[in-house]
């Protein structure tokens, strides 16, 4: 009974491996009763009593220690989604680029893609910030719905798209205009009338040099801001060619 009391206090035994080792124990007492003289009724009586009592107290634990590493996992889900959108954020941008970065084989191409609304102070400005909100939330589904990897919402009116691409998908997003004309979102603060986007892509292939993240980030940022003064409402992509080591 004792050794039963010592399994049930092991923390990192869950259920099914203490009711193992509980019936091993039984197995070699009724062993002992059945060809040895010694009688032990009364230990068996008081052992599956034990083990029963153990037993329950052992599957609520087990209950509360999953629940708490659900609510763990959750808690950890959220400090990496943006409460707005529902997208991941900023936080989490780095370490989801890099691991995609690592998947990457040699025959394919990585695009980062940072996309700016256009004139969104001015929308904010003149419609509140409330229907701002709106706008982010209706922005963010627009791009879910690009087959990109990731979706981030860098932050403010800014977010980034990952994606691996083929040799045949170098054109990913260069349609993105017409999915936001599409959908039509008045702004009458906005030469175009409607809420626009400006779009910078970086695109990379490995090879024997690999390429980081912050390489990605930065020639996606010149490249938005290429699409910025330019007129806005377009997509600009460009070559990311590591530096030698």
């Amino acid at each position: 009974m004792l050794v039963v009391a010592v399994i049930t206090s092991i923390p990192m035994l869950h259920l099914g491996h203490k009711s193992l080792l509980w019936l091993i124990i039984c197995i070699n007492l009724i062993g002992i009763h059945v060809f040895t003289p010694v009688s032990i009724s009364w230990t068996l009586y008081f052992l599956f009593t034990m083990i029963i009592v153990m037993g329950y107290i052992q599957y609520q634990l087990d209950i509360l220690l999953r629940t708490q590493y659900k609510a763990e996992l959750i808690a950890a889900e959220r400090a990496n989604t943006d409460k707005l959108t529902g997208l991941y954020n900023r936080h989490s941008f780095e370490t989801k680029c890099s691991n995609l970065i690592a998947q990457l084989h040699p025959s394919q191409y990585i695009a980062l893609a940072m996309i700016d609304i256009d004139y969104f102070k001015k929308y904010n400005d003149n419609y509140g910030h409330l229907e701002g909100d709106r706008v982010l939330i209706k922005v963010a589904e627009i791009l879910n719905s690009c087959e990109a990897d990731i979706v981030i919402r860098f932050g403010g009116e800014e977010f980034i798209l990952v994606k691996i691409l083929q040799i045949d998908q170098l054109n990913w997003l260069h349609d993105l205009p017409k999915a936001f004309s599409n959908s039509t979102i008045p702004h009458q603060y906005s030469s175009f009338g409607r809420i626009t986007v400006s779009t910078g892509i970086a695109i990379a292939k490995t090879n024997e040099k690999i390429v980081t993240t912050k390489e990605l980030l930065t020639s996606a940022d010149e490249a938005m801001y290429q699409a910025k003064n330019t007129g806005r409402n377009r997509v600009v992509s460009q070559s990311v060619i590591p530096p030698k080591k």
